[in-house]
């Protein structure tokens, strides 16, 4: 197994390996802790765990790696692991997310706090490195913006069976005989049948979002919100320009995501929505009715 780990503050080569030895269940002088640009030839290569260290510059103090042997029998996951080495050396640690995202970590404090950061590197050499947003407030990282990290949300899976089955049922429609060599089925980049698709896919993710309360944090931002407001303002002019064979499917699916997206609204009776206080204007009123709807409770407030 193996650990990568970023720590906040400095700690010493006897607090690292006590931390590691912790998690790990094992003694403490069964961890062989050194710097990874130091001397290497009194490492002790039959520990439990070897552990190598590099300083950095920026909100990150230390960068670790620890490569635990296949015999140790205590081998926590690194969600697990990395709690028990915040809460033993009392310090925040970061650790890389499972999302294909180069800036989206975990951080975990000995409070302890479980949150999402965002992390960057700078381009000098050596990188200084800065988290620039947490989920959570953090006491260590005053200057860090607190907010939801949009490009968690995008990352996240989420199954849209709704989609998969316009998707399928075009798929069907393409291969029947008759429309065999219809242009209006094709379905390349910038075509409205791909539009289409695309749009119902990402309105589906933000219905099934709703339809969990909003999993796995319970929120949603109010921006993003809007914006999948506007990806419905969309599908309503595919459903009216698209061909035949295809307006009867498409609008079946948004019929399907509008009537669970109407079980989990009321009325927005103060406008939050379309941005204003009260009252209600021409323009306002010409919007589609997803507009006059709010998720109760709104996720954007909890």
């Amino acid at each position: 197994m193996t650990y990568n780990f970023l720590s906040l503050h400095e700690l010493q080569p006897h607090q690292i390996a006590s931390a590691i030895a912790a998690f790990l269940k094992v003694p403490s002088d069964s961890v062989d802790v050194a710097d990874a640009d130091g001397d290497q030839d009194d490492r002790n290569w039959d520990a439990a765990a070897l552990c190598d260290y590099s300083r950095v510059q920026g909100d990150i103090s230390l960068s670790l790696d620890v490569d635990v042997q296949e015999w140790v029998p205590e081998q926590p996951n690194e969600a697990d692991a990395a709690l028990a080495f915040a809460v033993n050396s009392r310090t925040a640690v970061l650790y890389p997310a499972e999302e294909n995202l180069p800036s989206a970590y975990w951080l975990v404090t000995p409070d302890p706090i479980v949150t999402r950061a965002r992390l960057n590197a700078s381009d000098d050499e050596p990188p200084t490195y800065t988290v620039e947003a947490v989920e959570e407030p953090v006491r260590d990282l005053p200057a860090a913006q607190v907010m939801q990290l949009p490009e968690v949300l995008q990352a996240q899976k989420i199954p849209t069976p709704t989609a998969d089955q316009f998707t399928a049922a075009i798929q069907k429609l393409r291969e029947s005989q008759e429309n065999a060599t219809d242009p209006l089925l094709e379905e390349e980049p910038g075509t409205l049948l791909y539009e289409a698709r695309v749009g119902l896919f990402l309105w589906e993710r933000m219905v099934r979002r709703m339809e969990s309360g909003w999993q796995p944090s319970g929120r949603y931002p109010l921006d993003m919100y809007r914006k999948d407001l506007q990806l419905r303002d969309e599908l309503a002019q595919y459903t009216m320009t698209a061909p035949p064979q295809v307006r009867e499917l498409l609008s079946n699916a948004v019929q399907q995501l509008d009537d669970v997206m109407a079980q989990h609204t009321v009325q927005d009776e103060h406008g939050v929505l379309i941005g204003r206080p009260s009252g209600e204007s021409s323009q306002h009123s010409k919007l589609g009715w997803w507009w006059h709807r709010t998720p109760e409770p709104a996720p954007w407030t909890t």
